[in-house]
């Protein structure tokens, strides 16, 4: 199901009434924009006399709920939140604010109070959860707080063609407890070092899943030019090359969408692994002249037979290994 039409307006009410009531930080773009959103209202006639002279009291309401708001408390009274993928960081941020908030329990949590008195559809769940949703004021917040933290970013930084520097400056802002104590979001709820904290490990954590996504650790084996005569001999370790490590693997960029981030990482994999028939670079491994892509490529097709793909994997010391051999029929110049 397709979320991004029903946000919208929803999330533009959430921000509309916040900014009433000066809940938005101030001089941020969100509290800017937040005034000049066009919020519908339901009009309710409150005071409808019998008499046919009197003109009836009208009140307009701004505070009705959209379809997709109410599904999403609904789904989040039971721990169910569904993650903006527009805005990955903060739904990532905002993820470390719930892991960290004790008193939000679970459907099926044995330390909900009173859990044996709850009837087949364990009550209404837990409301707090609402607050961290993307209608929920918790994440308007920290996404203020994100936008804020963007904006001190230095424009040379955001316009070049890598995402480093851009991410280093935004990690080292929100990764600082005065910038939290700064914009005082939660005052007497939570402290600016915790705050700080979670932004730091909702940034290290995506590091971490998108060079798990990347294949870093990859190594490769190429065999050597002058050992293409089929041996039995088995490969030593010390003639695999690191194909992806850290140094190549693939960085996100913090403030793109995961759709964008994701397009970025495949095409950044095809090319560290796709091999090219026109690519007749000498590769050296370990000091060894090996097999180059037109090689490969040349020595799989030149009899126009079908290729065997051996995929064998296994896992040992806390460590997953894939082994994926790509083997060609050996046939010599005197076979009939």
């Amino acid at each position: 199901m397709h979320f991004e039409l029903a946000w919208k307006p929803v999330e533009k009410k959430t921000v509309w009434i916040m900014g009433q009531h000066e809940a938005l930080p101030e001089g941020s773009s969100i509290a800017r924009n937040a005034a000049n959103y066009s919020i519908s209202g339901i009009r309710n006639i409150t005071d409808l006399q019998q008499s046919l002279t009197f003109t009836p009291g009208m009140h307009i309401s701004y505070k009705h709920g959209h379809v997709m708001e109410k599904a999403v408390k609904i789904c989040a009274r039971y721990g169910f939140i569904l993650i903006d993928t527009n805005d990955e960081l903060t739904a990532r941020i905002v993820q470390e604010f719930i892991a960290g908030n004790a008193t939000l329990k679970e459907l099926g949590n044995s330390n909900i109070k009173g859990r044996s008195n709850m009837d087949a559809a364990l009550g209404s769940g837990n409301q707090a959860y609402e607050d961290y949703t993307l209608t929920g004021h918790i994440h308007i917040l920290i996404q203020c707080a994100v936008s804020i933290a963007w904006e001190q970013v230095p424009s040379a930084a955001k316009m070049t063609s890598s995402p480093t520097t851009a991410n280093y400056k935004l990690t080292e802002i929100l990764s600082t407890t005065k910038y939290w104590k700064d914009l005082n979001l939660f005052p007497k709820q939570l402290s600016p070092k915790r705050q700080a904290t979670f932004a730091a490990n909702a940034i290290n954590k995506m590091y971490h899943d998108y060079a798990l996504s990347s294949l870093i650790g990859l190594q490769e084996w190429r065999c050597p030019i002058n050992r293409l005569k089929p041996k039995h001999n088995l490969i030593e370790i010390e003639e695999y090359y690191p194909l992806i490590a850290a140094g190549n693997s693939f960085q996100p960029s913090l403030m793109d969408t995961m759709e964008h981030n994701s397009h970025q990482m495949s095409n950044h994999i095809s090319k560290q692994l796709r091999l090219s028939r026109n690519n007749n670079t000498p590769c050296i491994r370990n000091g060894t002249l090996c097999l180059a892509d037109c090689d490969i490529i040349h020595l799989a097709e030149k009899h126009g037979m079908p290729l065997a793909i051996a995929i064998d994997g296994s896992y040992s010391n806390q460590r997953a290994t894939t082994n994926i051999s790509i083997i060609s029929p050996d046939i010599q110049e005197g076979d009939t």
